[in-house]
This record gives structure tokens, sequence and C-alpha cells, in this order.
């Protein structure tokens, strides 16, 4: 903790920290939101030690799951923490979010809803990517009252000024706690460093720039493309250390801590041989096999040179991520250097948020093989999550491998419905939620020369339209409108978004192809829309 104390104090006067930490004491929970690397954890965790050493008889519980909700003592004063709740939203099961609001609401029956007990047992502070929450509250359309948005604090959003304090903390954190001199910086630089925008938040930014050499040699660069450069960074450890101890480490850590984000998993000592290998071999036996060469031998040696920029020590040969964008980026590095590999192996929430530029044709194919295996395992909704069918070159070979099953393969790819969601429809549905408009009109062409069902097949796709704008519509169906064409077109017909909009309005505001839509809007108004 004395880390944490350290490095976060700009968190104390700026305008945010300050409103979340008065809504925090006002209500009793405060919700951080924003993307990653904004300072959501960090802004905890200094809230955390100020309630904890202001009140010394509270009991303090870090949860990572819904189950551990309901065994808060109810006679305890309890301090809650929920890191990144939530996380990776589309790879959060329907029964999961059921639980999770049941459990909330429990909570909040037990400890807020009766003024007698408002505050006095239980306080809540949970953080959470904002498209995360976002998503998964306008899903289940309810709003359990403890994510009331009354409670979230976005930290996205600072001034010029802030971003040039909080660098210049970090940069005095740099120097005065790690040792590492950093020459001053020059007017245009710091006038960059104020404009600049990136995909993860400046304050994990600047804690990264100010502590590592190898970012300051980008300049101002880093601040708007830091995944790029935390990615090159990762490869060069891995690839100089010529033990593969550092890739060992960074493989076993990456494992373990995808578990722990799934489930509850007991911490994992480095420097037991072992039970790194066990770890392993319990996820799958061919991981070892495929991966290698491993060397497990004297890990916690290399995981403490990590330690700053990569890792963080939770205590003795315990290490975990100094941040999820590192632990993405290990993820991306291995999915990138093992494309067959990790297509055959990795488990697919893994393989989803890879993006596979620079693969060859033959290691697509292998992912296409992995994906199609899936789909027709009922696992629509992870694969056309997928960022690799955004791409173009991609969908081409996805849909080229397709056409080379037979009928009957093919027949069963656009019939099969994903089980596992209330919303039991084949895949069609999903490359139109998932507004994966090249993939959509590659699949349509083939449900029209195929024949397979093509009415159906059509009012699928455009219901999925429908739902890709209203998430909350994809929970009504609960199975109803597998193969009820009539009902199917009864929805698609009659939609109304939010604003008002039909399923018209969103075609011909979307990415589709004139020829595509033409086709549609002529079919729709024939079937008799408004």
């Amino acid at each position: 903790m004395k880390y944490h104390r350290k490095i976060n104090q700009y968190f104390v006067n700026t305008n945010r920290y300050q409103n979340g930490e008065n809504i925090f004491y006002k209500y009793g929970i405060v919700v951080w939101t924003g993307r990653p690397g904004c300072g959501k954890t960090v802004a905890a965790i200094h809230l955390i030690l100020k309630h904890m050493d202001l009140n010394e008889n509270w009991n303090f519980r870090k949860l990572s799951s819904w189950s551990e909700l309901s065994y808060i003592d109810t006679k305890e004063k309890t301090l809650v923490f929920i890191d990144n709740i939530f996380y990776q939203k589309s790879q959060t099961s329907d029964s999961d979010l059921e639980n999770w609001w049941t459990e909330l609401k429990k909570i909040h029956t037990t400890f807020f809803q009766s003024k007698e007990n408002e505050l006095s047992q239980i306080r809540i502070i949970l953080t959470a990517r904002e498209n995360d929450i976002e998503g998964v509250c306008s899903y289940m359309d309810n709003l359990t009252p403890i994510l009331n948005r009354s409670h979230w604090v976005n930290l996205d959003t600072l001034t010029e000024d802030e971003r040039e304090e909080i660098l210049a903390k970090q940069i005095d954190f740099a120097k005065t706690e790690i040792h590492i001199p950093i020459p001053s910086m020059e007017k245009d630089f710091l006038q960059g460093v104020r404009k600049s925008d990136g995909p993860i938040g400046f304050p994990f930014c600047a804690h990264l720039f100010a502590c590592t050499v190898d970012y300051r040699k980008s300049g101002v660069n880093f601040f708007s493309r830091p995944i790029q450069y935390l990615k090159k960074q990762i490869k060069d450890e891995i690839k100089n250390d010529k033990t593969n101890r550092t890739k060992t480490v960074l493989f076993v850590l990456f494992f373990h801590e995808r578990h722990t984000k799934t489930q509850h998993v007991e911490p994992l000592e480095v420097d037991n041989e072992f039970k790194c290998r066990d770890f392993l071999d319990k996820i799958s036996p061919d991981l070892c096999k495929n991966f290698e060469p491993f060397d497990f031998k004297n890990l916690t040696i290399v995981a403490k040179r990590l330690c700053g920029v990569f890792l963080q020590n939770e205590r003795d040969n315990v290490f975990k991520f100094v941040h999820d964008s590192v632990y993405e980026a290990v993820g991306t590095f291995f999915c990138e250097e093992f494309v067959a590999e990790s297509a055959k192996y990795f488990p697919l929430d893994v393989i989803y948020n890879q993006e596979y530029d620079n693969i060859t044709e033959d290691q697509a194919a292998t992912l296409v093989t992995r994906l199609l295996y899936e789909t027709l395992h009922q696992r629509h909704s992870q694969v056309f999550a997928c960022k690799v069918f955004q791409r173009d070159s991609f969908v081409e070979l996805f849909y080229s491998e397709l056409m080379k099953k037979d009928v009957k393969t093919v027949k069963l790819f656009f019939t099969v419905t994903n089980e596992t969601s209330p919303v039991k429809l084949p895949c069609m549905f999903w490359t139109s939620c998932n507004k994966l408009t090249h993939l959509r009109e590659k699949l349509n062409d083939i449900v029209i020369k195929q024949k397979i069902n093509p009415d159906y097949q059509f009012y699928v796709s455009l219901y999925g339209e429908c739902c890709a704008s209203n998430e909350r519509v994809l929970k009504a169906p609960d199975g109803m409108l597998r193969n009820d064409l009539e009902k199917l077109k009864e929805r698609v017909l009659n939609f109304r978004d939010d604003e008002g909009n039909s399923i018209l309005h969103l075609l011909i505001e979307s990415e589709g192809s004139d020829e595509f839509l033409s086709v549609v809007v002529q079919k729709l108004l024939h079937d008799g829309i408004n």
C-alpha cells in the first residue's frame, strides 16, 4: 500500500476525485468509471486508505465475483472493493449478470434501504470501464440501486493543466522513489503532452513514461500510442532473455490473472516450479507442449526485475500485472507471436480481443477453423465479438474457407443457435448485432445462393441490427423468436429505438453497401413497413 500512497497524491486535489469522495461519504457508494489507465483503481485505493486510516474498526474486503457478495457479514462494518466489475462485458455470461443483479439488490435491501441502517455497516467502492458498465446496465434494462448513475464518477476528462501536473508528479516520484534521473522537459514537448489523447488514460501513460527510459525515447508520441510501445517493450524483454524465463513468468502470470478475472483462484507463488507447471497443465496439457521452450527456475528473480513497469509484488513470490493494459499487451504478444498455436489452444475470451494485423494466410486459416468450430458448438456471442472480423481481408478469408465446407456443414453453420444466450438465434443475428457489416453481406450471399431459409435469415439479421441499437431488446426474446418468422418480422417492422428511429433509419445510417441496402429497403417496403 505504501507504493500506491506515494504515487497517487495528485487525485486529492482534482475536482473529479473530490466529487467521488463526496458521493462516497454521502451515499456510502461510489463507482469510478473511465477508460483503462485513467486512474480508477488508484483513486479507489487512495479512498480506501483514507477511509481505513480514519476508521480502524472497519473490515476491508476485496471481491471479484458475485458469489462473494453473499458472504459479507451483516454484523461487522465492512468496506467492500470490487475492481473492474463486468470486465470485458461481452465475455460475462447472462447467468452471471443475473446473479450480480440479484446479489447487489440483496446488499442494497439489507444495508441501504432501511434508513436506520444507512451507512452504518457497509460502504462500497467500485471501478468499471465506462463502456463495460454502460453496456451491462443498458442490457439489463433496470438499474440495480447500487449502480445508480448518481454514484458514477468519470475520471477520463482532464484539463491541460491537470495533465501537466500529473506528469510532473510522476516524474518527481521516479526521481525520489526509484531514483531515475529525468532531464528537463522542453516547452514544445509539454505542449504536446497537454494536447495528447490515446487509447489508455493519461495517468497510467504518465507513470510508464516517467518510470521507463525506453518509453521516453519515443517522446510525446508515447502519449498517443502507448499500447504500441508497450507491446514492443514486452517483446524486447522476452526476446533479449535467452533463458526463456521472462517469457515463462509472463506466460504463467497471464493465465493466472485471466483466471482471477473470471473466478476465484489461489495466489500463485512463482518460485514453485511444480505449482506453475501444474497450473498450466490444469488449464490445458497442450499449453506447455505447444508454447515451449519454458524455464521455470528462479522466476522470482525475473519477476522482481520486471516490477514497477510490468509487474507489482503483492507479497513474497506472488506477483501480478501492474495494470490491465499490460495484461492485455502480454496476451497480444503471445497471440501475435504464436498465431497458429494460440488460435488452436488459447481460450476464446483471449482470442476475441486480438486484431491479428500481420498474420499470414495459413495462420489466418487456422484461426478461421477455430472460429468455425466454436460457432458450430454454439458460442456465437463470443465468436462474433472477435475484433478480427472488423478486418475485411479476414472476412474474405472466412467466407472462402466456409464455402469449402460440405453442404451439410454450411447449413449447420447458419442454423445452429447460441444456447447459452437468451437470444437463441443463429449467426446472422450476431453478425448484425456486432455491426459486422461486411461479414453480414458475405454470409447473406451464401444464404441466397444455397437457399438456406432466406426470409427467416433476412429477418434474423435485421433483428440483430435492432438489438445493436438497443441492447435492452437482447433480453426480451427468451428463445421465443427461434424459427418464428412472423414474430421476428413483426418486431423488425414495428421497431423504434429510444429516438424513434425505425429499422430503415438504422440501415440507411449503417455502412452497408448501396447494392445490399437497396435490396433490403425494397423488401421491407414490400412487407409493409411504414
